[in-house]
């Protein structure tokens, strides 16, 4: 059983996939796709590639910790650098350069990790989630205008998809449907929003290629059309 983690695992949701699903989505080469929410005060928020998985299996097992990040980098797709800073709720960024570095101070709101611009420039921040291998991943994006801030919380809030778009990894996802590819196979499926509400940690899932998700209709989930724009589902609904 492949077991997908991040670092001090947490939270998990396991996937239960037929051979038959197994087959079929690897002859059209779907891949397994996971974003998380995040919520700010601020304006317009981005949902993010937090996880892509190109190797499927019968039984898969997503893992995740409590640990944050937040980062910052200059507004744009092509950003030249990404800075992170390890944080806690009730720490506060402070960006005094114009490419978005700065620095961590224990003082903020309580409940939400703060990030104040100092500078006139166009940024973007959000939070990310601290991966095992060194890295981070990102979980969604905001504006950070000259001279405004944001105050940054993590939610509760995972959705699963499986879509044949190469997306990678803090890619800007406004939803699912994306172009068939060659040969005119579907280009992704139906998303399944869970949510882990508190003192819930692990939930149990399943997916069939022609029936789509299933999770016993219990209230944490949610079936998500593959046209459905993703910010209203996952930034600001936690």
């Amino acid at each position: 059983m492949p077991v997908l983690d991040g670092e001090a695992s947490v939270y998990q949701i396991s996937l239960q996939l037929s051979d038959a699903t197994v087959a079929a989505l690897r002859q059209s080469d779907f891949r397994l796709y996971a974003f998380r929410g995040a919520d700010a005060g601020g304006p317009e928020g981005q949902v993010l590639v937090w996880r892509a998985f190109a190797e499927l299996a019968q039984e898969m097992v997503i893992t995740w910790g409590a640990g944050l990040a937040a980062w910052t980098c200059v507004a744009g797709d092509d950003a030249p650098s990404v800075f992170y800073f390890d944080t806690a709720p009730g720490d506060t960024v402070s960006v005094t350069q114009d490419d978005g570095d700065g620095s961590v101070a224990r003082a903020g709101a309580a409940d939400a990790i703060s990030v104040l611009n100092y500078t006139t420039s166009s940024l973007y921040t959000g939070l990310a989630e601290p991966a095992g291998d060194g890295g981070y991943r990102r979980l969604a994006r905001f504006h950070l205008y000259g001279e405004t801030s944001q105050a940054l919380r993590p939610s509760g809030l995972v959705l699963l998809a499986f879509s044949t778009e190469a997306w990678q990894p803090g890619q800007a996802v406004p939803k699912l449907a994306g172009t068939a590819p060659a040969g005119g196979a579907p280009g992704s499926s139906a998303g399944l929003l869970v949510r882990m509400a508190d003192g819930e940690t692990a939930h149990a899932v399943g997916f069939d290629i022609n029936q789509g998700w299933d999770w016993g209709c219990w209230a944490w989930g949610q079936g998500v059309g593959a046209g459905d724009e993703l910010a209203p589902l996952l930034i600001n609904n936690g």
